[in-house]
């Protein structure tokens, strides 16, 4: 078996290949509908930011000269996170995915003092098996939720909170300020790409100047991702930009952990819904993330 980095973007396809063959047989024994490389227009975009930022921890694996495997992850701080991890069904079983995690992951050294975390697939236990032999395990159920029938019970913004666009020429070192409190990393590059790829974006100040939030308005009415320093002021986000003309209501899209004891409740009120489908796990060796945060997506929190 060879393991070696994927070259982007000659192997691009190639990557998007392996990864609808493995989730398709998942996906058949469920009873799913066959994906084609239409359905997954997100992804080759994803797999070519994280091979720009991260291009150490983007593996292809080979048998025979052919690829069966390939896996990535990202490093931000003492943050770790698996993004993707994908085995032709034909290949699995073998020691393949074991081996690809084994060549991602940290120095164990490295890994005593990290977080180490992934998102999995409930219907995947296989996955979720290995993932917890280094310590990621099942932590918190998250969720797709879509349309605000009623954008105006969620509580506004408080006053004082001033909401501005966002400019990460003007305020990256204050997001960094903030994601290093809230999230315990910073990750400019992965702001880059939040703000390349959405429609709008905008940060949230304190009466004193401080930053309190941001959210970003990606395309098809998907927040994404969304923080705040407490659940209300992610409810009154949501609400400001329904309101402010940002997103139509029916058209908002969010994914949500099952932990916002606060927040959740308040989206139910509002008329969200949870989509159908599989649902995610986050999974780790320790933290997870803010209750009031808006994951941007499965493969990247």
């Amino acid at each position: 078996m060879d393991i070696r980095p994927v070259v982007i973007p000659d192997e691009l396809e190639m990557c998007v290949d392996v990864w609808l063959r493995a989730m398709n047989d998942v996906g058949q024994r469920q009873g799913d509908p066959p994906m084609s490389a239409d359905d997954v227009a997100w992804l080759p975009v994803s797999l070519s930011h994280l091979a720009t930022s991260d291009p150490g921890r983007f593996l292809l694996s080979l048998r025979d000269g052919k690829p069966v495997a390939f896996g990535c992850a990202f490093e931000r701080d003492d943050f770790w996170f698996l993004s993707e991890l994908m085995v032709l069904p034909e290949a699995q079983g073998a020691g393949i995915g074991t081996g690809l995690l084994e060549a991602l992951l940290p120095d164990e050294v490295d890994r005593s003092t990290m977080t180490l975390a992934t998102v999995v697939e409930s219907r995947q236990p296989t996955s979720t098996l290995l993932y917890s032999r280094y310590g990621m395990v099942p932590r918190v159920p998250l969720y797709w939720m879509e349309g605000i029938r009623d954008p105006g019970s969620l509580p506004a913004l408080a006053d004082g909170v001033v909401i501005c666009p966002l400019d990460l020429g003007q305020h990256g070192d204050a997001i960094d300020h903030f994601d290093q409190a809230y999230l315990g990393y910073t990750r400019a590059q992965d702001h880059r790409m939040f703000s390349e790829e959405s429609e709008s974006a905008w940060v949230y100040f304190s009466a004193d100047d401080d930053v309190v939030g941001y959210s970003y308005v990606q395309p098809e009415g998907w927040l994404s991702p969304v923080a705040a320093t407490d659940e209300k002021l992610t409810a009154g986000i949501l609400r400001s930009l329904v309101e402010g003309g940002h997103v139509p209501e029916d058209k908002v899209t969010i994914q949500i952990g099952g932990d916002a004891g606060e927040l959740l409740p308040m989206l139910a009120r509002a008329g969200m819904r949870c989509e159908e489908g599989a649902r995610l796990i986050y999974c780790s060796n320790g933290s997870v993330p803010p209750p009031g945060y808006l994951h941007f997506g499965g493969y990247h929190p």
